[in-house]
């Protein structure tokens, strides 16, 4: 279960990369939700968990649009598959940012991780950072650009290393 929760953004993306309309993709994550907890004994431990939803989650695209036979345009199969390509190569690409960026979170002092912590995981706004940490607004706000722009240095360094 967790696997599914800890994947659920990536496939919800993936899904509405492939699907033209908002209704339409939920009603296929929900589907796709379903089907895959039906057939998690077939998940291999070990391999990639989001690979192999995006699989499933492929096929329950292709089977709602034989179900949907509107005048709505769809892509072809064909077309289909090289999108559902692509957006699983970008994929790869955001992971590899993604673990980047945590490595240089990492290395940033603790004043600075808890303060990215307060403003993106929490979700707080800059105004209740600078509240909570009795400092101004404009002073929040100056910091988290400054670690911004240091954490892009850092992934972009890291990307370009290999």
């Amino acid at each position: 279960m967790s696997l599914l929760t800890s994947n659920q953004r990536a496939l919800r993306g993936y899904i509405f990369t492939l699907v033209p309309h908002a209704a339409d993709a939920e009603e296929i994550i929900q589907q796709t939700n379903i089907v895959l907890w039906r057939k998690f004994d077939e998940f291999t431990p070990g391999s990639s968990f989001l690979a192999w939803a995006t699989r499933v989650a492929y096929f329950e695209v292709l089977g709602f649009r034989r179900q949907q036979r509107k005048d709505i345009l769809y892509f072809s199969d064909e077309e289909l598959e090289m999108l559902s390509d692509d957006v699983t190569s970008m994929h790869d690409e955001l992971q590899e940012q993604c673990d980047s960026l945590a490595a240089c979170i990492g290395k940033l002092s603790e004043k600075d991780r808890t303060l990215v912590s307060m403003r993106y995981d929490e979700r707080r706004s800059v105004k209740s950072v600078a509240s909570t940490l009795g400092r101004s607004a404009d002073g929040v706000y100056k910091s988290l650009q400054r670690i911004r722009r240091s954490l892009l240095q850092c992934v972009q360094r890291k990307s370009s290393e290999g």
